[in-house]
């Protein structure tokens, strides 16, 4: 699934719009609430395996 934040922000970036920072910054924070969701509801499930999420945490 794309982003529509970030496609926006990028429209906005190649068309030197100011904006562009605001919706890349949404954007961003979107993407990292998401991934910290999904992290809580893996570790409440109880299938929490460090080993797999250390390197997957890095990237």
């Amino acid at each position: 699934m794309v982003n529509n934040y970030k496609v926006l922000a990028y429209i906005l970036w190649r068309a030197k719009r100011p904006q562009w920072s605001i919706w890349a910054l949404i954007s961003l924070v979107l993407t990292s609430v998401s991934g910290r969701m999904s992290i809580s509801y893996w570790g409440i499930r109880g299938e929490f395996d460090l080993l797999w999420w250390l390197p997957n945490l890095f990237l």
